[in-house]
């Protein structure tokens, strides 16, 4: 009798302790408590659809749809250009001390490796192998627009890379006004 007892309480040990080991391969799917939306019914794209009379699942968006973040209305700020296409003269930012720093912080970040602390074009990157860029203190570099140093800050221009993605667009016009100041100093 006692033999039977421990050979009970052996085996549902055994089966406990066996129910408790995690991490088995099993052939079963997930037990999934909670779906929601996940196996909702939809459309995947390039799909047929038996709705739409044109078989098709996609569709295209409502005429005039602009997406999140997307909508430049006003091209002096975000282009740097006027209504005609002509590069803006001035900063659409008021000038202040503090665009002044947060111009002078991105400068030394984004500005400084190729055109130096002081403008002159050669920064750090001419030892390796790189042409001297622009001065910002030439006489071409002084008499640009506003407006175009913003668009070369944003799309680049031979050598210098687009920075449009890397500096939100107020802080690209605080750069034009630290240059500005750069290039004032230096008379």
């Amino acid at each position: 009798m006692r033999r039977i007892l421990i050979m009970t309480i052996s085996i549902l040990m055994a089966i406990s302790i066996n129910g408790c080991l995690q991490g088995d391969k099993s052939e079963k799917p997930p037990v999934h408590l909670n779906p929601n939306m996940d196996t909702q019914n939809k459309y995947k794209p390039y799909k047929e659809s038996k709705f739409f009379t044109d078989k098709s699942a996609m569709r295209a968006p409502v005429e005039g749809t602009v997406a999140i973040g997307e909508l430049y209305e006003d091209t002096e700020y975000f282009f740097g250009m006027d209504n005609a296409g002509q590069f803006v003269s001035a900063n659409p930012i008021m000038l202040s001390p503090d665009l002044l720093m947060k111009g002078e912080k991105n400068y030394q970040i984004f500005c400084t490796p190729c055109h130096n602390s002081t403008g002159d074009g050669m920064g750090k990157m001419i030892n390796y192998v790189y042409p001297p860029a622009t001065s910002l203190h030439s006489k071409r570099a002084r008499t640009m627009p506003e407006g175009q140093l913003f668009s070369v800050i944003s799309n680049g221009n031979i050598l210098m890379p687009s920075y449009k993605h890397q500096i939100p667009v107020e802080d690209r016009w605080a750069i034009v006004s630290y240059i500005r100041k750069l290039q004032n100093a230096g008379e």
